[in-house]
């Protein structure tokens, strides 16, 4: 559904339809991160009141980094994730977790990913672990509708009705990121 390459080049990430990052080596196309990230979390997007609240989408989930539902499972066979078995869990996957937007940012310290109202920041240097889910509130479905600023302090998200959000970006502590509520300040950011 999405894809994006490294600053460097080195690396392709790809994201899915049925909320699947996976990484490959550009080199020889090999898959060297694979993660779930709709398991990763789903369970807390259902139990949480993040959503459509402007107050709210401060808020962050934060991912801790190990475990929260990666699947490491599955490397070598990265884009067969359904079946004929399993069409109806896919077709549901599919609809509320799509990936629709993976971007490096500049320094190559994060992946961010958009995926189901949330961005969710992966550390490249964790093995694409995910750190932190930033609440959106809106949903990103436009090609192009993440962008860091050159500095790697800030993301740009473009909503479904085409209304741009800001979002300041912890590279250090992913998880104390929040949406700029003063969009003014935003005027002299180079993107």
């Amino acid at each position: 559904r999405s894809v994006c390459y490294s600053p460097s080049g080195e690396h392709l990430a790809v994201g899915t339809r049925d909320g699947a990052l996976h990484v490959l080596r550009c080199k020889d196309m090999q898959t060297i991160s694979h993660h779930q990230l709709s398991d990763y979390f789903g369970s807390l997007l259902s139990s949480s009141s993040v959503m459509g609240n402007d107050r709210n989408t401060k808020d962050i989930i934060s991912g801790g980094g190990g475990g929260g539902g990666l699947d490491d499972a599955g490397q070598d066979d990265y884009f067969h994730h359904s079946s004929s078995n399993s069409s109806s869990s896919s077709s549901t996957n599919s609809c509320a977790f799509e990936v629709f937007a993976v971007r490096y940012s500049p320094s190559n310290s994060l992946l961010a990913v958009c995926i189901a109202k949330h961005i969710i920041l992966c550390s490249p240097a964790e093995d694409y672990a995910p750190k932190a889910a930033v609440a959106t509130g809106l949903q990103c479905d436009i090609e192009g509708g993440l962008d860091w600023s050159a500095d790697g302090n800030y993301i740009q998200f473009v909503d479904s009705s085409e209304m741009i959000h800001f979002f300041a970006i912890d590279q250090a502590r992913p998880a104390l990121s929040r949406k700029v509520e003063e969009i003014a300040t935003m005027k002299n950011i180079s993107w």
